[in-house]
């Protein structure tokens, strides 16, 4: 069985990096030749009107082609057809393959609302997530630290200015914070004891 592995929007996931060896925007691929073509070349592709005459009809977008071990250039052709209703990113469909001077072209088409005239960019990978890039660990991560930093100031002030603490005794819970990176070590060296406990109970039973 072939496979068509290809990505119009960005880097395309390799099949096989053993085969597969060409920087390539598509690829087609049979697992039991092992055999891996490489379809288009990454990069700025060609886009067209793909009716002239009419900018509403849609593009086409053509990632030229890469010349194959087996001697054949492949290309990868994709045409994009103007549908307010669509969906931004297209749902793709195999149109075929032809061939002209010694070029196969590997055809693609859908319906995107971006192909239209005057239509807003395409939703990139980073807007279809709550928070963006930034993710609800990275909003957790600055609330903790924010939170640590407020532990100390507040705690400061309330010492300092009410309590009447001077030095290091208007620093909060300063006494576990010193204790803190011993307390770390000994966390680290329990399991560490453990196990050189363990190996030499083990070690003394067989000299028994």
């Amino acid at each position: 069985m072939i496979f068509l592995f290809s990505n119009i929007c960005g880097a395309v996931t390799n099949p096989s990096t053993a085969v597969c060896t060409v920087d390539a925007q598509a690829y087609q691929y049979a697992k039991q030749y092992n055999l891996c073509y490489p379809i288009g070349q990454k990069g700025v592709p060609k886009i067209s009107f793909l009716n002239p005459a009419d900018e509403n009809a849609g593009v086409k977008v053509v990632h030229a082609g890469i010349p194959a071990t087996d001697g054949v250039t492949r290309q990868l052709a994709v045409s994009l057809t103007c549908d307010t209703t669509a969906a931004d990113r297209p749902t793709l469909t195999f149109t075929g393959e032809s061939k002209e001077g010694g070029i196969i072209t590997y055809g693609f088409s859908g319906k995107t609302k971006t192909a239209c005239p005057g239509a807003a960019p395409a939703p990139t990978p980073e807007d279809d997530l709550p928070l963006g890039w930034y993710g609800f660990g990275g909003l957790i991560m600055t609330l903790a630290l924010v939170a640590f930093i407020l532990y100390f100031i507040i705690g400061f002030l309330v010492l300092k200015f009410k309590m009447q603490k001077t030095g290091t005794e208007a620093i909060p819970q300063f006494a576990f914070w010193k204790d803190l990176p011993f307390l770390f070590i000994d966390g680290v060296m329990l399991p560490v004891d453990l196990i050189k406990g363990a190996m030499g109970k083990k070690n003394y039973q067989e000299m028994a």
